[in-house]
This record gives C-alpha cells, structure tokens and sequence, in this order.
C-alpha cells in the first residue's frame, strides 16, 4: 500500500533516456512514499525521450508533468533549477533518470529530513548496476564505496542521483551552477554552496538505490575525464574547498596526482628540448600512477578474485584518464591565471591533499581503526556483481 506525501515534488532531467526512463518511473510509482507531483524535465533530447515521457504522463495522469527547456540542452543542473521554481512543495526529491529506488527509500530519506537539522538528504547507491558489462557495475561500486567514506552526518558531499532538498535553500543558492552543460559535477559544486551557507548533508545509508546505466568503453572514458577536468578545475579555482572533500580522495589518488605532475613536469622538459618522445613520458607517468593507484585499493579485497582481477584493469584505465584529466585542469587554467599561478596551485593541492591523508593514517593508528569503512557503514565484506 502506497502513500503519497503532499509536500514533496520529484524533478527528472531526461537527456536521451529513453532506455531507462520507464523503469526509473515504475519504480517511483511503486514506492511506499509517493511525491505529490513528478515533473519530467526534457533536456534537448534527440531520442524518443521525449515521446517516452508524454506517455509516462498519459500513464500516470495527475501525477507525472513534463517539461522542456526552453532553450534546448542546458544540463541537468538548469533542468533541475528550472523544475524547482516550478514546483508547488516545500520539498523537492532531485532523481536521475538512470536511477531505481528501492521500495521504502523515499521514506526513510523522508524521516531522516525531517528528524535531523540538515538541508538534504542523500540516498546510497548499492554496489552493483541492473545493466550488464563489467564498466557500468564498476561505477557502480566505485560511487557506493565513495560516499560509504564519507561520514553519514555533515557529509562534505552532495549528490544528485536520489537528494531529498528543502526547496528553500536550492531557491536561495540561485539553483545550479550553469557553467556544466553535461553531466558533471554541478551537485559537488551546489553541495559546496551549501555548505558555505553553514547547511548540513545527511548520506542515508539504509535508503538504497540502484544505478541503471549502461556504458561503453567511450563513455565510460568520458564520463572519468570530465569530471576529473571539472573537478580539479574547480578546486584549483576554489581554495576554499578542502581537497578532503572531493569525495574520491585518499592517499593513494594523491600519490597518483602527484605523478601525474611529474609526468608533466617531464613532458614540458620534453617539448623544450624539442624531443619527439614527448607523450609517451607523459602515458608512462600515468601508467606509473595507475600502477600506484591499483596497489593501494584496499576497497577491492572484499570482491570475489575474478571482479577484483577485471576492476583492477579498470582502476588502471581510470588513473591514466583522471591524470590526463587534470592536466587537462592546469591547462585550462593556465589559460586563465598563467602558468605560474596554475602549477603553484596545482602543487600545492597536492601537498595538502598528502599532508590530509598522514594526518588521517596517524589518527587510524591512535584510535586503531583500519578503515574509513568502519564509521557506522554497515558494508557488506564480500560483494557478489549480479551478471
């Protein structure tokens, strides 16, 4: 039996879901907790979205309402901004598209809101995909063990895949952030805003969800390449913004960011000297840093030895793209600052993001834990990746 809360809206980007959209639907309708309204937001598709959506809402009369931006493709943080003016309910409850939530998670982020004193409430992915192929269950696992590291109280992170948000404080932020057209790191950055303003994130561990969401060896490549450009580009830009925070963080990544500078500090070498060789010095300090990267995972013990074996290829593959990302970062904003201002940021990002993470390992051994993972997560030690 279903109840439906009046005062919370949910707000769908829909760009070229048309694969995935229903289930997401199905899934919403059948909750314990329905919202009040769904508003589809159409994000300049070029499929059959939009045809999807109109008969999601011919469907589900009175519940689902679809929307276009006016003004084609602009992102899904413009999507989301533009649906929460639009909403009539105190709450709104930010869903992807590619996103199935478990019967009773809209409930229990629900009580978690209204019980605590944050602003939003961020549901946990489960650590497998409902597509099949190797890369989506690796993004999955990858985006459950990053915000199971994270503390469930105050979270320095903010995630948009399944956010239950007082309408209120995303109207008095101005919404998203524009500036990210793909799919980026727009909820990091409103999540930052957030902060700024002194309001709370709560990751609700119990409220699972499961991701829906098919890759391939391009969009895998380009989906870690964006966002480590944009990321690195922002916390250059920004530093305020504690390194800690970047969700991905800990000490082995830092190890790997940092050969990757060398690697390019080697690569400039190289072209001054007008050597030819240029490039493969540059893929070898990534190869260096992914093979850092893959020995330090200490995530990956817990799968059975053949998903560890696959994942970490992948988490090579994932190293050489984030390095070239981020040099991607410096370039950009060596444009912007000049390359003095650029490279001393650079560095000095590594060098605190190093010096967080000794402070972090002289804390485990005085208190003698052996994990982030050990802060109330309720991980499971053995992951089974349904095929």
């Amino acid at each position: 039996m279903s109840e439906t809360d009046d005062d919370i809206t949910a707000i769908i980007p829909c760009h070229n879901v048309e694969h995935c959209l229903r289930a997401t639907i199905d899934a919403l309708v059948g909750s314990s907790l329905v919202p009040k309204h769904v508003l589809l937001v159409n994000d300049g598709s070029v499929d059959t979205t939009a045809r999807v959506m109109q008969d999601l809402a011919a469907m589900h009369a009175g519940l689902i309402r679809c929307l276009d931006q006016e003004a084609g493709r602009q992102g899904a943080g413009a999507a989301r901004t533009y649906a929460t003016i639009m909403a009539d309910t105190s709450k709104v409850l930010f869903l992807d598209a590619d996103v199935v939530v478990e019967r009773d998670a809209i409930r229990i982020m629900r009580d978690h809101l209204l019980r605590s004193e944050c602003s939003a409430v961020v549901a946990l992915y489960k650590p497998f995909s409902l597509q099949p192929g190797v890369l989506s269950h690796f993004q999955a696992f990858v985006a459950n063990d990053a915000f199971l590291r994270l503390p469930a109280q105050a979270s320095p992170c903010f995630g948009t895949q399944c956010a239950l948000v007082w309408r209120s404080s995303v109207l008095a932020l101005g919404g998203f952030g524009r500036e990210y057209c793909d799919a980026s790191i727009e909820d990091f950055e409103f999540g930052y805003r957030l902060r700024q303003r002194g309001e709370h994130v709560t990751i609700a561990r119990d409220a699972a969800i499961i991701h829906n969401h098919f890759y391939n060896i391009k969009s895998f490549v380009s989906n870690y390449y964006r966002k480590t450009r944009d990321l690195t580009l922002l916390l250059l830009m920004s530093p305020s913004i504690p390194i800690h925070h970047a969700g991905y963080w800990n000490r082995s990544r830092c190890i790997t960011v940092m050969l990757g500078v060398i690697c390019l500090g080697l690569t400039l070498v190289a072209v001054a000297l007008n050597l030819s060789y240029g490039l493969s010095v540059a893929l070898l300090g990534c190869v260096a840093g992914a093979v850092s990267h893959c020995g330090a995972t200490r995530e990956l013990k817990r799968l059975p030895r053949p998903q560890r074996a696959a994942f970490r290829v992948i988490y090579a593959l994932v190293s050489i793209v984030a390095s070239l990302g981020i040099v991607a970062a410096w370039v950009v904003m060596s444009r912007r600052k000049g390359f003095v201002k650029a490279t001393k940021a650079l560095i000095t990002r590594i060098v605190d993001g190093l010096s967080k993470c000794a402070n972090q390992s002289a804390e485990d051994s005085v208190t003698g834990r052996t994990g982030p993972r050990q802060r109330g997560s309720s991980h499971p030690q053995n992951v089974t990746v349904p095929h």
